[in-house]
């Protein structure tokens, strides 16, 4: 992100990201198909969907939003740290 907020998102390569992490390229591909992805998704992402989807049919969207939080965002939030300490990725 750092790199996207310095050169912009059109002038920041795939391959200055991989150098700023670290890694070579073909790694950065292994977790991300575009260079979009990474800004875009947050492995956290299916857990939040879950607990969204678990609200009753009858709620709106807003309602069930509502509803799945907060308890339910900090159960997902322990699950990720959890995850974290255990060495695993997200």
């Amino acid at each position: 992100m750092r790199l996207f907020a310095e050169r912009g998102h059109q002038a920041t390569t795939v391959e200055q990201i991989a150098a700023a992490a670290e890694v070579s390229p073909s790694t950065f591909f292994r977790s991300f198909p575009t260079k979009e992805d990474i800004a875009l998704y947050d492995a956290l992402d299916p857990m939040v969907l879950e607990a969204f989807r678990a609200q009753p049919a009858n709620l709106s969207p807003i309602q069930a939003l509502r509803g799945a939080s907060p308890k339910d965002y900090l159960a997902v939030m322990d699950a990720g740290l959890a995850q974290l300490e255990a060495g695993l990725p997200l």
